[in-house]
């Protein structure tokens, strides 16, 4: 709700700058008698409106990263344990393998990939998470395949596609929502962490990620950054 009414809530600036009101502490009185709630950062920005217009660039990674990785892990978690035979394994294997690396160490490598930026951080974001959805669900179609109304469906010569569309999907489609919406928060944690690091949002747009790394340089001066 704050991310699409940020625009309509009569906030400052987050852009605009008060040299003569640096670093002050929140509930300060400026000049024309503005108060800042948050107070203020070391350009003078105002911290609340910054920290609203923060969640945007924020909301729109989690939207646009979660939809990324979960539809491509969906897809390759259903295939992969409805499929009979070696390519099931195979395709699990390989999510193994990325879920042994760290996601920190992954993180660094496609931030030197890709240049800083929403786009960077959407595609980083759903290349590291993909694989979550995948093994799960493809733990639920693996339940759900030898279930009796599944091997009853088959018995009465439903082929393939059909038993994967009226008896699979809707069957995993719970298992999927609750693990999306889990997501939702690591993605938040994970996008700003990029930022910290500098390769997320580029200042001076707010963004909660770069503003944390950039508050850290006040810690003795001004901690509520």
């Amino acid at each position: 709700v704050l991310a699409v009414a940020a625009p309509y809530l009569g906030l400052r600036d987050p852009l605009d700058q008060n040299l003569a009101d640096v670093t002050k502490a929140p509930g300060h009185v400026g000049e024309g008698a503005v108060r800042y709630l948050l107070g203020t950062d070391s350009l003078g920005r105002d911290v609340f409106s910054r920290l609203v217009h923060g969640i945007r660039p924020l909301a729109t990674i989690v939207v646009l990263a979660v939809s990324l990785a979960a539809s491509f892990g969906f897809l390759y978690g259903l295939l992969a344990g409805f499929s009979r035979g070696l390519w099931g394994h195979v395709a699990m294997r390989s999510c193994d393998i990325q879920l042994s690396i760290p996601p920190v160490v992954l993180a660094v490598v496609f931030a030197v990939a890709f240049e800083p930026g929403i786009r960077s951080v959407v595609l980083a974001v759903a290349l590291v998470t993909w694989p979550q959805y995948a093994r799960v669900i493809r733990s639920e179609v693996l339940r759900l395949r030898t279930a009796e109304f599944v091997l009853l469906a088959r018995a009465a010569g439903l082929s393939g596609p059909q038993i994967l569309r009226r008896h699979i999907v809707p069957n995993v489609l719970n298992a999927f929502i609750v693990l999306v919406t889990r997501e939702m928060s690591t993605v938040v944690l994970f996008a700003s962490a990029r930022a910290c690091s500098g390769v997320g949002v580029q200042e001076p747009r707010p963004y909660w990620g770069n503003m944390l790394a950039s508050g850290t340089a006040y810690m003795q001066r001004a901690w509520c950054l």
